[in-house]
């Protein structure tokens, strides 16, 4: 997760402390993993989870690319309710910024409760 401001006004690190799991609530909310569970659908998209600190709580997304460096994500709390952001790709790093992908060195941690599932099976290829 990338945050503009990572600290409270004290210069500590900003806390999950609206997490609905109480011994989440005093963990770093940078770091940790946002967006769980996609999986690919027909059209090209991808539907998973966004966990929304603010109020420490999950909600359904549909993400895609309209373009290389912008992801599209659509979260919805009922079918009916939606909101559509732009994310776009930044280049510039910031200091405690992470970088990376999720388990690489500079990257961000994977959350503990989705590191310990198992890979997805690879499709053996044909012969």
């Amino acid at each position: 997760m990338w945050m503009k401001d990572p600290l409270d006004p004290r210069g500590q690190p900003l806390r999950d402390s609206f997490n609905a799991d109480p011994e989440k609530r005093t963990r770093a909310l940078l770091g940790h993993q946002l967006i769980l569970g996609l999986k690919a659908t027909p059209e090209g998209r991808f539907d998973g989870d966004i966990y929304n600190a603010e109020d420490g709580k999950s909600y359904s997304v549909s993400l895609w690319r309209d373009a290389s460096d912008r992801l599209k994500l659509k979260g919805c709390l009922l079918k009916f309710l939606c909101q559509t952001q732009t994310w776009k790709q930044t280049l510039d790093v910031q200091p405690g910024q992470l970088v990376g992908l999720t388990g690489d060195a500079g990257g961000p941690r994977a959350d503990r409760e989705w590191a310990s599932l198992p890979a997805p099976a690879r499709k053996s290829a044909a012969k």
